[in-house]
């Protein structure tokens, strides 16, 4: 899209006020961006999702490492039971 220059106005000392039609659009984008909230059931999800990720990951190191010395008991039991 090319930038093309309107007149908006005259200035105090008679000037002319130009603005890009590029600078409209991006005003309003913003101004868009800013007032609508559809987005952020996404990003609300994308962050439940994180969370919870993150806290099944330390249930399962946690568990992990808690079977590990139970696997470990019952070795050296059994060991010294066949000893």
């Amino acid at each position: 899209m090319k930038a093309s220059i309107i007149r908006i106005g005259e200035h105090q000392k008679g000037a002319l006020a130009v603005k890009s039609t590029g600078a409209v659009i991006v005003k309003s984008l913003m101004t868009r961006f800013i007032r609508e909230d559809e987005g952020q059931d996404v990003i609300e999800y994308a962050l439940l999702a994180a969370f919870l990720v993150v806290v099944v990951a330390t249930i399962i190191s946690t568990v992990g490492t808690d079977l590990v010395t139970i696997y470990n008991n019952v070795k050296a039991q059994t060991a010294a039971a066949a000893s």
